[in-house]
């Protein structure tokens, strides 16, 4: 149950969430392009 002081702490806690994937899949196709170009120069 909610306390009056945040009648929106589930929302806050559903954006931090979204961020924190947002944040994981750009970090995913960082490492899936630095793979890339690191396989093309040792090719």
């Amino acid at each position: 149950m909610l306390t009056p002081n945040f009648p929106d702490a589930n929302q806050y806690l559903q954006i931090f969430l979204h961020e924190i994937r947002y944040l994981e899949k750009r970090f995913e196709l960082k490492m899936q392009f630095f793979n890339k170009c690191r396989l093309l120069i040792f090719v």
